[in-house]
Formats: structure tokens, sequence, C-alpha cells
């Protein structure tokens, strides 16, 4: 039978080193893609992932047993971040090419398989993952919740601790500067989000 994180996490509290490696293999491209996505560095992402399976080992009994890992462990992963961003104003601009799971498949492309068309869609997709790294830390943050991992509006809020208006405002500011990006670049119709492009919305 599949056990839940949960049902890992109490095991790893009483000394599971299996339990513990089970959970670094389910969650370790999903929460890297998280934290790239956020700081935009390869090798700064992955040293605040080895930073957070740390914490995650060292605070494994401090887990309550009717807590949701998922949201434990992004909580963890999100105090690394902005701690990060309080000893670093703004991330470097990258490309898309550094995706440290060799996957960033939230960037998708529609079209043929004509080289040349490939070779351009590469180079608009660099430029608008750029325009989300130059986002206010705190708006492109709220951004990735809610579009890259589907967090409700009032989870993102419980995470970052702010209003959930905040959130939602925060939100619609990022798709209004990637939307602006997108009109100045000439782009329309592409799937640059999961899902497709989205309404600037702020109703969860």
């Amino acid at each position: 039978m599949l056990l839940t994180d949960e049902q890992l996490i109490a095991q790893c509290g009483k000394g599971s080193l299996p339990a513990f490696e089970l959970l670094l293999r389910r969650w370790d491209k999903r929460i890297l893609q998280y934290i790239y996505r956020c700081v935009g560095c390869r090798d700064e992402a992955e040293d605040l992932r080895q930073e957070l399976f740390l914490k995650i080992y060292q605070q494994r009994k401090s887990f309550r047993p009717d807590g949701n890992f998922q949201a434990w462990m992004y909580k963890i992963a999100t105090n690394l971040i902005i701690d990060k961003w309080v000893r670093k104003t703004r991330p470097p601009l990258v490309s898309l090419n550094e995706d440290p799971a060799g996957e960033l498949n939230a960037w998708r492309w529609s079209g043929d398989d004509d080289v040349r068309q490939r070779a351009a869609a590469r180079e608009i997709e660099d430029r608008i993952h750029a325009a989300l790294l130059r986002l206010p830390p705190d708006e492109r943050m709220a951004l990735v919740l809610r579009h890259f991992e589907n967090m409700p509006f009032k989870e993102i809020a419980d995470l970052v601790q702010v209003p959930e208006s905040t959130v939602k405002t925060r939100v619609y500011r990022a798709l209004q500067t990637l939307r602006d990006e997108m009109a100045r670049l000439g782009i329309a119709g592409m799937d640059c989000l999961p899902g497709g492009w989205p309404s600037a919305e702020v109703e969860s």
C-alpha cells in the first residue's frame, strides 16, 4: 500500500531513513522547480533544496500528526527563499536552458516541429522567463504558487502570512506585467502557464 507523505514523515520522526529517502524521491523534482522559479538560479536552487531537506530531517519530530506535509514543507521552503531574498535583492536573469529538473514543463509552446519555429519560440520563451524574474519577489512567489503549484489563494496567504486580498493583488499585478510584456513582444495565444494563459482573476 502506498504510504502518504504524512505517514512517511511520521516514520521519519521514529528514525526511519528509508521513509525519509522515499519522501526525497517523491518531492525532489517538484520542490526544486518551485525554488528555481522563485530564485532564478540553478546553483542557488539546488543549494536551497539541500538546505530544505536538511531542515525537514532536523525538524521531522516537530511535524504534527494532524498536519499536512506539503503545506509544512512549502512553508519551510518559502522561508528559505525569503531569507535568500533578504540577502540578495534580486536574482540574476537566466535562460530556461538552465532548467535544473531538465523538464520545466510549465513553459509549453504550440506549433509544428519546424526547427526555425522552435528556435524562435525558444527565444520568446527566454524573454518571457526573464520578465518573470524581473517581477518583484513577492509578486513572483505569489504567481508561482498560484499558477505553477496550483495553491488556493487562502493557502498562499497562510504560507506567506499576508491577507488573502494582498495575495490576489500580487497575482493580478504579476499577470498584468507578464501580459504587457507579451503584448510588447507581439505574442498571442501561447501556453506559457499551466493550463494556458489565465485571466488576471482575483477570485479563488
